[in-house]
């Protein structure tokens, strides 16, 4: 009795597991649209562009259509504080996030990564008064960042240095210039969209750190991540990547 007991418990439970999975694919392919969460605030990569209805915008937004169309899903965009970016895909309030995101071991922990898509590195912008040259000058200045970004975790590397966060890369700028802070550590190609357009500002790249790489985030197991790596590496193999990158980077190169 207790044998037969045993046998039907785990065949119960095999038959449990193959539901689930495909109950899992099922929910997938059912699906007519995808989330995205993005914090558009990053130009040129995600932002809202004022002058054509505050519509989402850049480099990331691109390509999520691209890949969401070639894969026969809509795109729901959610704007958010890039601190709830990862949150939302891991509490599956979004099917995926593009939102300048840099893999590390932290962020793993609760998410899949895709293949990279892009590579940069971090600038560190000031005023062109304070005349700052070298990381060495940084010492006892204080230093914006992006609260949950990369750069945060590359300026508490940097030593005798006050530390400031905030929630959106427009906030950086603006305390810069007011003089709350003496500097500010931003992406590469985000911050020369910037040095551009104001002639008070200038940067250097930040020595000895490695490049910045961009990936998609997925909910952990999510069939969604290689669904996405074959439709990236098609876009790398096929130029599309590359004309994406010379629309959106080609005069911060």
């Amino acid at each position: 009795m207790n044998k037969k007991w045993i046998s039907l418990t785990i065949i119960a439970l095999m038959m449990m597991s193959v539901f689930a999975g495909c109950s899992k694919q099922d929910s997938l392919e059912n699906k007519t649209k995808l989330v995205m969460a993005t914090s558009a605030d990053y130009a040129p990569f995600e932002y809202v562009d004022s002058k054509n209805g505050d519509e989402i915008i850049g480099f990331d937004i691109d390509i999520a259509k691209m890949v969401t169309k070639n894969l026969g899903y809509e795109l729901e965009i959610k704007n958010m504080d890039f601190k709830g970016v990862i949150p939302s895909v891991t509490q599956k309030q979004a099917d995926f996030a593009m939102s300048g995101i840099n893999p590390d071991p932290e962020r793993a922990k609760s998410v899949d990564f895709s293949v990279p898509y892009y590579e940069s590195k971090h600038s560190v912008v000031f005023l062109e008064d304070t005349k700052l040259q070298t990381a060495e000058d940084l010492k006892g200045k204080t230093i914006g960042v992006q609260l949950g970004s990369t750069q945060e975790k590359e300026a508490d590397k940097l030593k005798d240095v006050t530390v400031e966060k905030r929630n959106k890369i427009p906030e950086l700028v603006q305390e810069l210039k007011s003089g709350r802070m003496d500097a500010a550590l931003i992406e590469k190609s985000v911050a020369k969209g910037y040095l551009e357009n104001d002639n008070t500002l200038n940067s250097f790249l930040l020595p000895n750190t490695k490049e910045v790489s961009y990936v998609v985030a997925f909910p952990k197991d999510s069939p969604l991540k290689e669904k996405f790596d074959k439709e990236l590496k098609k876009l790398k193999e096929s130029g599309e990547l590359k004309k994406l990158e010379d629309k959106w980077f080609a005069e911060q190169q």
